[in-house]
């Protein structure tokens, strides 16, 4: 480590990454789940995600988990594939 950076620094800079794990449901084709339903998965899926208990057991593995509404979770992933594209290609990644 020199000057504050790690090996993975000097490569890549300011790019940082998390472990996402999401829920992708389809409301928007009517062959796919409908929003009633996927309304009902996400507010079941924020009240385990809020348990104390279910909170500490993923603490104990260093998980944080983040509960959000749809929308939310939608503009998140269309932010991070923005964010990506731009990284891949000033990068020239193919």
């Amino acid at each position: 480590m020199k000057n504050g950076l790690t090996a993975t620094g000097k490569v890549f800079g300011a790019l940082a990454a998390a472990i996402l794990v999401g829920l992708l449901l389809q409301p928007s084709h009517p062959a796919h789940t409908p929003t009633a339903v996927v309304a009902k998965i996400n507010h079941a899926f924020a009240a385990a995600l809020a348990d104390p208990f279910v909170k500490a057991q993923l603490g104990r593995n260093s998980v944080v988990a983040v509960g959000q509404p749809v929308e939310d979770f939608r503009a998140f992933l269309g932010a991070e594939e923005t964010r990506f594209n731009a990284i891949i290609q000033a990068g020239h990644i193919q």
